[in-house]
């Protein structure tokens, strides 16, 4: 596997894909048959503890830096997820803790953490986090075009070949100096829940985080029993029996994803969130038999309507 011998890998933690319009159509008819999620899940034996000298080969792959200069701190395994922290050497660029570039004293040569989650079963990153790499300064030199080259860089180097068009928005700034840039696989606009999640630090240009998840499984849109005016019936519904004040006059918009995250067996489901500024997340339906899988409170919660930043998305 390649890696840029300037450029670490970062992955941040994702959160859950951003609501938007939803287009269906393709014919299906060259498609595999995609069978029903309950069949296609594997219940996964039981691993043994992760030990520190593959948590180290992980680290080694994830970043690029030598064994020998890797400490791992801290590692463990849930499921098919390993979750390892690490002390690497510092990346050159990375800001001094006075917040400039000075040259460092070999005698004491600076380190810095990184977070990540590894799938086991796939074995792959699934996200890496540099904990030091979101700095502030009064300059801030990098350019939106820099750092989509660098996280492109990163997605082309991590993110398997799936058989599904990669959507990239374009690269936008936060309210602290960090570019995000996100791709997601889509399927006659149908989000696919393929998704690459890449923040760049507009300071020193390092990526401060990157995520990605690839889909789980891969029906056609064709293929989806719950029609999105069921979805939001079945949304409102739920809401009336949780005795939610105005549930049946709510303007409520649903946006489906054939493999969603926030599905038990990664299948197709139906984000249900209510319409307006900042569009809280109100409900996950099962998009082939209608089942509300997930609700959230409609007081400071959200179940899936937020972005792939935290921040509320921009209606598309």
């Amino acid at each position: 596997m390649r890696r840029p011998a300037a450029l670490g890998v970062t992955l941040l933690a994702a959160a859950t894909l951003a609501v938007g319009g939803c287009a269906r159509g393709r014919d299906s008819e060259q498609r595999p048959e995609v069978q029903p999620a309950g069949e296609q899940v594997e219940v996964p034996a039981a691993r043994e503890e992760l030990s520190e000298e593959r948590a180290r080969e992980i680290v080694v792959e994830a970043t690029g830096v030598a064994a020998d200069e890797v400490t791992v701190l801290s590692r463990e395994t849930e499921g098919e997820v390993a979750t390892i922290v690490a002390d690497v050497p510092a990346h050159e660029k990375l800001l001094s803790p006075g917040g400039d570039r000075k040259e460092r004293d070999e005698r004491r040569p600076r380190r810095e953490a990184v977070e990540m989650r590894w799938d086991l079963r796939a074995d792959r990153l699934t996200d890496i986090l540099w904990t030091e790499r979101l700095q502030f300064a009064d300059e801030e030199p990098v350019s939106p075009q820099e750092a989509e080259r660098t996280a492109r860089e990163l997605m082309e180097e991590w993110f398997p070949e799936v058989p599904v068009a990669m959507t990239m928005q374009p690269p936008h700034r936060l309210n602290r100096p960090v570019y995000v840039v996100l791709w997601r696989g889509e399927d006659d606009g149908v989000l696919t829940g393929d998704r690459v999640v890449v923040q760049v630090s507009a300071v020193s240009g390092l990526p401060i985080a990157y995520s990605q998840r690839v889909a789980d499984q891969r029906p056609s849109p064709d293929e989806i029993d719950v029609t999105h005016e069921q979805a939001i019936e079945a949304a409102r519904e739920t809401l009336a029996e949780a005795g939610v004040e105005h549930a049946e006059e709510m303007r409520l918009e649903a946006e489906l994803v054939l493999s969603s995250p926030a599905h038990p067996e990664g299948g197709p489901a139906w984000t249900v969130t209510q319409a307006g500024r900042g569009r809280r997340g109100v409900a996950i339906v099962d998009a082939m038999s209608g089942d509300v899988l997930e609700t959230a409170s409609l007081v400071g919660q959200s179940s899936g309507a937020e972005d792939d930043n935290g921040e509320a998305p921009e209606r598309r």
